[in-house]
């Protein structure tokens, strides 16, 4: 056997050939790479599982997503409240309050809209933000927080309307 470069077949300690898939003696592949067995085992483990997932974000796309024009009602503010502040900033106006979902669709990322009046019921200052902290469970209540910059003096605000304007379903990934 000195004709050729051996190494020592790793199961049964046998010589094999350098550069053998399998060992002579004993027929166990020479790297667990080369089993067609041992293969198809590790491509089941990887590729299932990428099949999955493939599965799981097309049918995430084309199965119906609720919109929330399709649900105008759904969402409701059942308190609110403002505030005044004077800062070093300059002034700033916070609402805080409440939303109760009616529906059996989860909402997230609400556009909420503040519509501030005062004693003649004018509209004087609007405050508009995307809350994308803020999930509304089917059935359930959220707190939320507007705060913008005021543009009148504290004694001109009397009232304030507050409107959920958009909101997405709340969907896990994607």
């Amino acid at each position: 056997m000195s004709d050729f470069e051996a190494h020592e077949c790793r199961y049964c300690k046998e010589l094999m050939k350098e550069g053998a898939k399998k060992c002579p003696h004993c027929q166990q592949w020479a790297k667990w790479y080369q089993n067609p067995q041992t293969m198809q085992v590790f491509m089941g483990f990887l590729v299932i599982p990428l099949m999955f997932l493939f599965m799981f974000l097309f049918f995430r796309q084309i199965l119906p997503k609720h919109e929330f024009v399709d649900y105008p009602d759904s969402l409701s503010v059942t308190s609110s409240s403002f505030s005044y502040i004077q800062t070093d900033k300059g002034p700033f106006i916070t609402t805080v309050g409440t939303v109760k979902n009616t529906s059996g669709v989860p909402w997230a990322d609400l556009v909420i809209e503040v519509r501030y009046y005062d004693v003649q019921k004018r509209l004087i200052d609007v405050v508009s933000e995307k809350h994308y902290y803020i999930v509304v469970l089917p059935h359930s209540e959220s707190a939320f927080r507007v705060r913008g910059a005021a543009s009148r003096k504290s004694e001109e605000y009397a009232s304030a309307v507050v409107v959920i304007k958009w909101a997405n379903e709340a969907r896990s990934f994607p």
